[in-house]
């Protein structure tokens, strides 16, 4: 029994991500379907490689991950597999896969064309339900990863922002907001030189001091810390309450870490 784990934007309160389920058990009755996430923003397609980059190492080996994020469903793209030595990856040619590639330049990857393991009839709109469910069923099933199309040597890729030292100021980008308001940035938990004693974040909202913190309880009553955050990457917190708030945050936004000079 091989799992299969679903990330859309398509929400809770229509049957789609539902259809995708059915379709996938009509095929293959023993798939064990895990729902990753139905809420991610409509088209928010760097969310989707967010999600996949930081989710894909928690789940059982050979876990086959669909995600549809698709704004160019019916369109040029193309629809593709991605595999690695311990899971396999659906989903639109978009850039969703994105941070997967980033993590495994090595990926084996497959444009989608073989019909005979999709729905006898596609329609313009729903991908999720006629391509990619019954495809990731089929995989389950049984069917050999080389079976779904081609070798492609060009995905669809959108660049993934590195942070820069200037300095002492490091300059970073917000890559994702969570539902707390926890603004996480691109600075990897690994980063050694953070010194925020007396340290101050500066945005387009104004200065505002930032201390170093390790848990969210720790942040100073109505201040920010930055954490080593649980998705491998540094985030801003506020104690209690929504640093996206506080600080005017949105994703892509870009900010300044002034470093406080000395050791934290």
């Amino acid at each position: 029994m091989r799992t299969i784990a679903l990330a859309t934007d398509f929400g809770t309160a229509d049957p789609y991500a539902g259809i995708m389920k059915g379709v996938i058990l009509s095929i293959c009755p023993d798939a064990a379907i895990v729902d990753m996430c139905h809420g991610i923003k409509f088209a928010d397609i760097r969310a989707a490689a967010f999600f996949l980059e930081i989710a894909h190492k928690y789940f059982p080996p050979d876990t086959i991950f669909v995600t549809v994020v698709d704004p160019g469903v019916g369109g040029a793209r193309r629809g593709i597999g991605a595999r690695i030595d311990n899971a396999t990856f659906i989903a639109p040619d978009n850039g969703c896969l994105s941070g997967i590639f980033t993590l495994y330049s090595q990926a084996e990857v497959r444009e989608l064309i073989n019909y005979s393991l999709m729905l006898e009839s596609i329609s313009n709109t729903f991908h999720g339900r006629d391509i990619f469910a019954p495809v990731a069923a089929h995989l389950a099933k049984g069917v050999d990863f080389v079976n779904v199309g081609p070798i492609i040597t060009d995905p669809e890729t959108f660049p993934i922002g590195r942070f820069e030292i200037k300095e002492n100021q490091i300059h970073t980008q917000v890559i994702h907001i969570d539902h707390f308001g926890n603004v996480i940035t691109n600075i990897r938990n690994d980063f050694q030189d953070i010194r925020l004693k007396n340290g101050f974040l500066s945005s387009s909202d104004g200065n505002k001091p930032l201390a170093l913190s390790e848990t969210f309880e720790s942040i100073p009553p109505g201040g920010l810390g930055m954490i080593p955050g649980s998705s491998g990457y540094y985030e801003i917190a506020a104690y209690r309450g929504s640093a996206a708030s506080v600080i005017g945050a949105e994703v892509g936004n870009s900010f300044i870490i002034e470093l406080s000079g000395e050791d934290k």
